[in-house]
């Protein structure tokens, strides 16, 4: 439940009457949203590992989803417009492969792919012109080879792998050209890559040094119109400069210009270089 007030006021009144109407509408009430919303999940899982030969080893593993979400939303308790009823529901089956091999009792390399699943949902919004009311689950192959590692005695492990994601759907924040009705969308296609390094040192019997580095990069691949959130921002500034408020249509359809195609551009949120290293008495 969200209930915002505005004003400049010195002494602001807070006063709401249920049922609303325009009659008894507060001056100062700017936004109020009530949400509803019940998921169920229901999953089976099974993994085995199957020793082919010595020091080679395989795994095998599936899992079955079921997911059902539904919601309603209330936007401003229904003077301005109904409540959005809506909902979404999936299966999904998800896996992993995984073949090992230990060069030494102390040496291993591995080969993996997986499957992986993030449920669909609804958005809290009732009302928007851009961002959909519901959103759609999301895929990802995961291809990863790696291998983990110790030495002098187990003083030292080092462990390594490089990776590479393909997404379908990847799900992110949307903003919509009116006001308080972004949500979550998915982008068709997105590729991110990239490689890490983790270890330690047990330089003395109290004194342990350990550390980790990852390197990351990717796109997003194909065609996809979306809002620019800091475009529209600076629409709406724009637009207040010329004494429009946020919710007029001349607003609106000002932030509505603002969309641009994501081909090529970097997924959101995905820092090239993370680390960190540290030290344990």
């Amino acid at each position: 439940d969200i209930l915002e007030y505005i004003g400049t006021d010195r002494n602001p009144t807070f006063n709401l009457t249920l049922p609303l109407t325009f009659a008894n509408y507060p001056y100062n009430l700017s936004y109020a949203l009530n949400s509803d919303q019940k998921r169920h999940s229901y999953a089976a899982f099974a993994q085995t590992k199957y020793a082919v030969a010595p020091g080679l080893s395989a795994t095998l593993g599936l899992r079955y989803n079921r997911d059902k979400f539904d919601s309603r939303n209330s936007t401003l308790f229904d003077v301005f417009a109904p409540a959005v009823v809506s909902g979404t529901s999936e299966n999904a089956l998800t896996g992993k492969g995984e073949v090992d091999y230990e060069i030494t009792s102390r040496n291993m390399v591995y080969a993996s792919v997986s499957r992986g699943y993030k449920p669909g949902g609804v958005s809290n919004n009732s009302t928007p012109v851009l961002v959909p009311l519901t959103y759609k689950p999301e895929h990802v192959w995961a291809y990863e080879l790696g291998s983990k590692n110790r030495f002098f005695d187990n003083r030292v492990t080092l462990n390594t792998a490089a990776f590479f994601y393909n997404y379908q759907d990847l799900q992110y924040q949307e903003e919509d050209p009116v006001p308080f009705q972004g949500g979550v969308s998915n982008v068709p296609k997105t590729h991110i890559w990239g490689a890490e390094a983790e270890g330690s040192v047990q330089a003395t019997s109290s004194l342990t040094l350990d550390g980790n580095v990852t390197y990351l990069d990717g796109e997003l691949v194909g065609d996809y119109i979306t809002l620019d959130p800091s475009r529209a921002r600076q629409a709406t500034l724009a637009a207040a400069a010329l004494g429009f408020g946020a919710f007029d249509p001349y607003t609106i359809n000002l932030r509505a210009q603002q969309v641009r195609n994501t081909n090529g551009n970097k997924p959101p949120k995905l820092p090239k270089w993370q680390g960190a290293i540290g030290a344990t008495h």
